[in-house]
């Protein structure tokens, strides 16, 4: 491997067996004499044996830039920063690859093959390098397709070896074991050969539609019997686009993902009546298992749900407040298996606040939370962690129980919410209001109003999400436009009734948090802060600078979002790092 930038030769690897008998592709080795080869994320920061980057290549073979196009050369070849010498530079070599835990270099391909997908950033190239890697597949193709406007999905075409037996299930399995959901393609096409342009490279706009009702030949089909499972099946058919379904299919597996999910489950609440969590598809993504939940009679009311993604195993368990109120801690399933088996994992769920009219305060509710986990494990010491306003959570309970005399070795907190963000907003809204005696209750109704209105205009997640609820209501065809929508129903979008407000978890909870002021923490505090979005920490000024608190800092890459879904094995080794250093340190 090596670029004309550098001298054409940068690496070298020494075959030892015949390629087609190696269990994956064939690596581009390691670094020759006198040249050095980095992994690096946008910051020029090293990333983690087996996490994926931007190849950058130092050394005496580094050219000298672009004749004539300084530009160019300014953009291609950057100061070094690992080296002594002055005017050291490495060169950008825009190829996307991660070193291998024998120190040799994987090429994945080109940082321009790079596309988002439901606001996750993919790389292409890692698909089909761990495609790549089975030893029927001949050649891979990934892409990603918008054959429905709005609904961009990954899309696998694959040349096979002529006497494979492989199945779409094996090959999709491959996939799942070594990368996240979110990257795990929706459709997989064998063809005879990989379409070519006329200088032999892939022609992509030649890939041929994947066919949306084929399923997959090998699994037994189980047909709807129940009227329940029959209105399940048209709802997931509709959405996943996949027919026919059978009650046994698995929801993840066909190609639904958490944004999916959370139209999916709200689907089920207008045809039933009934608000389920979605981490009750940890315990089975069928038809099957979500109408079992539907016929029981009555459900557990609980303020403060468990769930449980990993039981057994031989460690103290972690208890993790995921802090989604949309998204349903899909994640944490892929999460819990990056740790590994050995640790059991529990999920506190967001607090349900159900028909209140008035949420508890903020230690109310970590008091709940509290009591179920003493319930799972009655004497510490604890393990406890906690991502966004589930951080901030954390740090509550964790106090409570040292209040109680109870030992933390763990708390954990990822990106947390600040103490009190939204104070000024809801002491305004006091204010006014009690000049003209008006309740709590309308004080709370006028609270959600001003943060949705909020919300819907700073935020363009939230406002998709509103929006998708819109268009699923007027139904105004495929264009997706929300403008094609009458103005009524976009007015109605802003300004929702009350009753719309109170389902907006994350509204109600801002109003039990914008009234907390934390008492300082007399322990020992890990924080996890991303590297995209250096003003978060602010809010925790005052207790990062307490003489009672012990505070370790760490930086994660990525934003808010994909520093648990893109860079989500990143947060997984970090995290089973400090969960082994907590429990090696209690041993002692």
């Amino acid at each position: 491997y090596g670029p004309t930038e550098c001298s054409d030769d940068v690496t070298h690897y020494v075959i030892a067996q015949p390629p087609e008998a190696m269990q994956r592709s064939i690596p581009i080795g390691k670094a020759i004499p006198n040249m050095q080869l980095y992994v690096l994320d946008k910051y020029l920061e090293p990333l983690p044996i087996g996490v994926s980057g931007e190849l950058y290549v130092g050394g005496i073979g580094v050219g000298r830039g672009y004749l004539g196009d300084e530009q160019r050369t300014a953009e291609a070849f950057v100061p070094d920063p690992f080296v002594p010498q002055e005017g050291a530079r490495l060169y950008k070599t825009g190829d996307l690859a991660r070193y291998l835990p024998d120190g040799n270099l994987e090429f994945l391909g080109r940082l321009d093959h790079q596309v988002k997908v439901r606001g996750n950033r993919i790389e292409l190239g890692e698909i089909e390098a761990v495609l790549s890697q089975h030893p029927a597949v001949r050649e891979v193709a990934v892409v990603a397709r918008e054959d429905v406007a709005g609904e961009q999905r990954l899309v696998a075409y694959m040349v096979l070896y002529q006497d494979s037996a492989a199945t779409v299930e094996e090959l999709k399995s491959q996939v799942k074991k070594q990368l996240p959901a979110y990257m795990v393609p929706a459709a997989f096409v064998p063809l005879d050969k990989l379409p070519l342009t006329a200088n032999g490279k892939l022609d992509r706009s030649a890939l041929p539609v994947p066919e949306p009702s084929r399923r997959v030949p090998e699994k037994c089909y189980v047909a709807p019997v129940l009227p329940l499972h029959r209105q399940l099946v048209e709802i997931w058919e509709d959405l996943l686009g996949v027919r026919p379904i059978g009650i046994r299919d698995d929801f993840f597996e066909l190609g639904g993902d958490s944004l999916l999910a959370v139209r999916l489950f709200e689907r089920i609440r207008q045809l039933c009546g009934r608000r389920l969590l979605l981490t009750s598809l940890f315990a089975g993504a069928t038809i099957e298992q979500v109408a079992r939940v539907l016929g029981e009679e009555t459900q557990t009311e609980t303020r403060a749900p468990l769930v449980v993604v990993q039981e057994g195993g031989s460690r103290q368990p972690f208890f993790y407040l995921h802090g989604e109120f949309r998204g349903g801690a899909l994640y944490c399933r892929e999460l819990a298996r990056h740790v590994g088996p050995e640790q059991p994992f529990y999920l506190l769920e967001p607090y349900q606040f159900g028909d209140l009219a008035v949420p508890p305060t903020f230690e109310e509710m970590a008091a709940a939370h509290l009591e179920v986990v003493r319930r799972v494990q009655p004497e510490g010491p604890y393990l406890l962690g906690g991502y966004c306003n589930g951080g901030l959570m954390a740090y509550e309970v964790a106090r409570q129980l040292h209040a109680q005399g109870q030992s933390v070795d763990l708390l954990l907190l990822i990106d947390p919410d600040a103490p009190a963000r939204h104070r000024a907003v809801r002491r305004a809204i006091s204010r006014f209001c009690n000049g003209i005696s008006m309740s709590q209750a309308k004080q709370f109704e006028w609270f959600l109003c001003l943060q949705h209105i909020y919300r819907y205009l700073r935020f363009s997640h939230y406002r998709q999400a509103k929006n998708a609820e819109l268009l699923g209501t007027a139904r105004p065809g495929e264009s997706g436009n929300v403008d094609s929508v009458p103005l009524s129903l976009r007015l109605k979008a802003l300004v929702p009734k009350v009753e719309t407000l109170r389902r907006e978890y994350l509204n109600m909870y801002d109003w039990s948090a914008s009234d907390y002021a934390p008492d300082l923490y007399p322990g020992k505090i890990t924080f996890f802060w991303t590297s995209e979005e250096p003003w978060r920490p602010v809010g925790w000024q005052k207790v990062v600078k307490a003489k009672e608190s012990e505070v370790e800092m760490h930086v994660l890459p990525g934003n808010h979002i994909t520093s648990r879904t893109e860079h989500l094995p990143v947060l997984a080794e970090r995290l089973r790092t400090c969960l082994s250093k907590a429990q090696t340190s209690e041993m002692n």
